[in-house]
């Protein structure tokens, strides 16, 4: 990589910085905004329907914000709907002072919203149940001993009949 340190890059370089540095600070600001109004109108949703789970259609208010996310344009920057599950589909977690909210991306002419107590983790699958590590610890290492075991056991019975 060629280090560019000469005088005159250095005086053209710095403008094109300040611009960059100005146009990252507009969409943070931007999307920070946008996640505000989208949590406060998804709350409000779920509240209104007095459930912890809502399907809603793309075409009210809540669905129409979210298919106009914040455009980054050509920064390097998080995004909202940046992280996807298991079957690649896009969705946004959101931090709440009591539990978390789940935000999957719009599919065809519907969203949904899904209230959860606890962060999604590989160790603790169930997200309702207030269940920490040293709770969920010990019945990791039951499961897993299950199944060594019974692996164990079916390599011994395979074996058996091998030397037969």
């Amino acid at each position: 990589m060629y280090k560019a340190d000469e005088k005159e890059v250095k005086q053209t370089n710095l403008p094109i910085y300040q611009l960059k540095k100005q146009a990252v600070k507009r969409y943070q600001i931007e999307l920070h905004d946008y996640k505000r109004d989208v949590t406060l109108l998804a709350l409000n949703t779920l509240k209104d329907h007095q459930g912890t789970s809502y399907t809603g259609q793309i075409n009210d208010e809540l669905g129409l914000m979210l298919s106009h996310p914040p455009n980054a344009g050509g920064l390097s920057v998080p995004t909202f709907f940046e992280e996807t599950d298991q079957q690649g589909n896009p969705y946004e977690l959101i931090d709440l002072p009591k539990g978390y909210l789940f935000i999957f991306n719009p599919k065809g002419d519907t969203y949904t919203l899904i209230f959860h107590m606890e962060k999604p983790s590989g160790i603790n699958p169930y997200l309702d149940v207030h269940t920490t590590w040293r709770q969920a610890y010990p019945a990791l290492v039951r499961d897993g001993i299950k199944t060594v075991g019974t692996a164990g056991a079916v390599a011994k019975l395979l074996n058996v009949f091998k030397i037969i």
